[in-house]
């Protein structure tokens, strides 16, 4: 669209992004006026579940900016924020929001980067054009789950983890390797956006295995796995048969987690 201009929220972290933004304004460094801005104390504050209900009330794009990595105020925070933006990106992209959120680092002195990330993200947004949450209805249901997903208190639990136990280690000083601490980030995240797929595409009325395989595109015996869990948890019950298909019901308000 020619006319189209993008509505982006920006939160900026307030040591490094956000004096990089006074810079480029008292510098009268030239950048899109598209960008409205947040300002939090550290990057790390910025959890994903806010990016995604953002992205669910309207807007075109977010984009998240904090201190380069080592560089952090608070020592650590923007280690936290690389890891769960990294795997809210790789979630959203898997949606037709692709390439609406984007995470990027800029110092205090950086007032011409600044300009640049903004001028760039904001003409990436302007060539994506308007969400399409407003007449996609699978775009929003696919984004809802990725919200849910990152609400899951069991992932939230691995994801806060994740730094410490690797960097710094349990109580008796034990260092866990990276790539196995990964690896089981990863598995949770899967399971959890896999349920959360299953309850968003479900809807009220009782469902087939068959079909929720169709809506969500996650294979049937995976579904069964994940329905089992579910069922423990009394957020799936059975709700009949539909042939030799057994039908599921979700709970009203079931959540992930």
């Amino acid at each position: 669209m020619a006319d189209f201009e993008p509505r982006i929220l920006g939160f900026l972290c307030n040591w490094c992004s956000y004096a990089g933004a006074d810079l480029a304004g008292v510098s009268r460094m030239q950048y899109p006026t598209n960008l409205r801005v947040v300002r939090v104390m550290c990057s790390g504050r910025v959890d994903p579940v806010v990016v995604a209900d953002t992205l669910l009330k309207g807007l075109d794009g977010v984009i998240v900016t904090g201190c380069h990595i080592n560089d952090c105020h608070y020592i650590s925070g923007n280690f936290h924020t690389q890891k769960r933006m990294q795997l809210l990106i790789e979630l959203i992209d898997q949606t037709p929001m692709r390439g609406r959120v984007r995470l990027e680092w800029v110092s205090a002195s950086e007032g011409t980067r600044f300009a640049a990330v903004m001028k760039d993200f904001t003409d990436t947004i302007r060539a994506l054009g308007p969400t399409p949450l407003g007449t996609d209805q699978a775009a929003r249901t696919a984004l809802l789950a990725v919200r849910d997903t990152f609400s899951s208190p069991h992932l939230r639990n691995v994801m806060g983890k994740y730094f410490h136990l690797t960097e710094r280690g349990t109580v008796y000083g034990w260092k866990l390797e990276p790539a196995r601490m990964e690896k089981a980030l990863r598995e949770v995240l899967r399971a959890e956006h896999a349920r959360a797929l299953i309850i968003h595409n479900a809807g009220t009325a009782p469902v087939t295995v068959p079909r929720l395989a169709e809506l969500t595109r996650i294979p049937a015996a995976e579904i069964v796995r994940h329905l089992s869990v579910m069922m423990k948890q009394s957020k799936v019950s059975l709700a009949g048969h539909d042939g030799a298909d057994p039908l599921f019901q979700v709970a009203p308000g079931a959540g992930v987690g």
